[in-house]
């Protein structure tokens, strides 16, 4: 049930990420007052897929071996975003080996989805051949109206079913920030059914789909 509880969190923060209300993750207060007006469904919504995409993004082993050097470095003390960051990414630069390119900065990371707002809105892009297979697949990345909002590095899964609707899954897709379409590798060629992306719910984000996947859906409904 707890997964039911987060993904219940996920879609409140959704919805107030998209209204003209939506503010940052992180944010300054000024007096005491002010705390209450941030515990909503970003704070709580939001706030718990960010860290589900952290763990996504660095992987189990890197996340111990932070939070080791976090609760070793600053036992019995206050703390700020900056040590909890800052241990997270000493444990990347040791035992990361780059997996997520040379230039990735987690600091910087984390700041793209902490200090900015507003939601990202996921949809595949599809190229198929007359037999019903695809030669190429894309997932597009753009972002709600909303908030003070910016394409976002994360890491998805995706799926795609064949004329079967057994699934094929598409593992550790990395969305860049940089660019709104993102390419997926392909090692099948049979016909397909529907497309699914953001499977295993990794990704903080609205998904759309293709129109051939919703014909599926209805045909098979």
């Amino acid at each position: 049930m707890h997964w039911v509880e987060f993904l219940d969190d996920k879609f409140w923060g959704i919805k107030e990420d998209t209204l003209t209300t939506t503010h940052p993750i992180t944010c300054v207060i000024n007096k005491t007052d002010e705390a209450e007006n941030v515990f909503d469904g970003i704070s709580y919504g939001k706030g718990a897929s960010f860290l589900k995409q952290v763990y996504n993004m660095l992987g189990r082993d890197i996340i111990m071996k932070g939070l080791e050097i976090y609760f070793s470095k600053h036992a019995w003390k206050n703390t700020e975003l900056p040590d909890f960051v800052g241990a997270l990414n000493e444990a990347y630069l040791q035992y990361g080996n780059q997996a997520l390119g040379p230039d990735f900065d987690l600091a910087d990371w984390s700041d793209q989805w902490l200090s900015t707002s507003g939601v990202n809105i996921l949809e595949p892009v599809v190229e198929f051949a007359a037999d019903g297979s695809i030669t190429k697949l894309q997932i597009k990345q753009t972002c709600d109206l909303r908030g003070k909002n910016r394409l976002r590095k994360q890491k998805i899964d995706a799926a795609v079913f064949d004329e079967h609707f057994q699934s094929i899954l598409i593992k550790d897709i990395l969305l860049s920030d940089k660019e709104a379409l993102n390419d997926c590798v392909l090692t099948f060629d049979r016909p397909v059914s529907a497309i699914i992306i953001n499977v295993n719910d990794h990704g903080y984000c609205k998904v759309r789909y293709d129109q051939k996947t919703l014909d599926s859906f209805v045909d098979n409904l």
